[in-house]
């Protein structure tokens, strides 16, 4: 059964966590992750914390202090901020692309 008609399963949190947890991590629910930033994906443990989960690397995790709005406005921020950035680089300062 599919969460939606037609959803890319990198989209789909079912199978996002059975891979997951075929890699051994099986104690998170991944919920989002970052394209260009594909070693660390945001995920609930087993205690219900949110945490930045280094999958590739090193499998660590760091324990984030906040909840799920407080990080994806952290995380909209973060994107506003590169998006500046890169408008910066392409088009010189003082120019801003809204």
């Amino acid at each position: 059964m599919e969460i939606a008609n037609g959803i890319p399963d990198f989209l789909d949190i079912r199978i996002k966590t059975k891979e997951l947890h075929a890699l051994g991590f099986e104690d998170y629910i991944p919920f989002l992750s970052i394209i260009g930033d594909g070693d660390v994906i945001f995920c609930f443990d087993k205690d219900n914390h949110i945490v930045a989960l280094d999958w590739y690397n090193s499998g660590e995790t760091e324990e984030l202090n906040c909840d799920f709005s407080e990080l994806l406005l952290q995380q909209i921020a973060e994107l506003e901020e590169r998006k500046d950035e890169m408008v910066e680089k392409l088009f010189g300062k003082g120019k801003s692309s809204q």
